[in-house]
């Protein structure tokens, strides 16, 4: 199924692993300054963890990338950056817009985080530049670390003095 170029451009550098830092850097300060130092605390160790996570285990699985890529990537491919960057940055901004914003159309609000994690995780195959364990791995990356967010967010938010 051939996919738009806008569609790649969004999924591939606008939903780049450097995107999701600055965007969920961005939140964490904002989470800051509203004087929510303990949330914005727990996003940017999120992020830091995540990156570090990610970075360990390419370098510990050193799976090289597939030479058939439709673009020219570097580094290793074990897990997919990509996938682990749009799971975590989905679900913390799930929690910003349940919790924080308290939206009201939180579904609509899900299902488009899902369907933009699904389209960035299909950008990596359809370009081949990751295989589907590599992808889901990713996944399984971002959700651990966006679940352990979703844990000590709501425990040192209870904790309010």
């Amino acid at each position: 199924m051939p996919v738009s170029d806008s569609v790649l451009f969004i999924t591939t550098v606008l939903a780049s692993t450097e995107s999701f830092a600055i965007v969920l850097v961005l939140l964490s300060l904002y989470m800051v300054l509203k004087k929510s130092f303990k949330e914005g605390f727990c996003i940017a160790c999120g992020i830091v963890f995540l990156l570090v996570s990610v970075w360990v285990l390419k370098l510990t699985f050193a799976i090289p990338r597939s030479t058939d890529a439709l673009v020219e990537v570097s580094g290793y491919a074990f897990p997919s950056g990509h996938a682990s960057g749009v799971m975590f940055m989905a679900i913390v901004l799930e929690w910003y817009f349940r919790v924080v914003l308290q939206i009201r159309q939180l579904l609509l609000m899900q299902i488009a985080l899902v369907l933009f994690v699904l389209a960035v995780g299909y950008s990596r195959l359809y370009l081949q530049v990751h295989t589907l364990d590599q992808v889901l791995a990713g996944f399984l990356v971002g959700g651990v670390v966006g679940g352990s967010f979703q844990y000590y967010v709501r425990r040192f938010s209870s904790n309010r003095e």
